[in-house]
């Protein structure tokens, strides 16, 4: 399944400008490097990259380091990534 969502803030700058739209592929072939889409505990959603993932469990970054992010160095669940982007525009 295919979804449409819009980057906001500037945590993923340059690869990913505000406002800019992604799409995403639901998948379960996520591996490090990958950008993905997810969503926390709150149903707050994120495009992120993937900086690690192991048994059901994964970790992310942003691609610019001067705007952290309250998602980073926590592991996650990967039944929460809702898709691979595989498209921005």
């Amino acid at each position: 399944m295919f979804q449409l969502f819009q980057v906001k803030g500037m945590s993923m700058l340059p690869n990913f400008k505000p406002k800019q739209y992604v799409l995403s592929l639901a998948t379960s072939n996520i591996k490090k490097d990958d950008v993905i889409v997810f969503k926390d505990k709150k149903d707050v959603k994120y495009i992120k990259r993937v900086s690690w993932l192991q048994n059901n469990k994964f970790r992310v970054q942003s691609d610019n380091d001067s705007y952290p992010s309250d998602v980073l160095d926590r592991s996650l669940e990967t039944k929460n990534i809702i898709g691979k982007v595989i498209y921005k525009f």
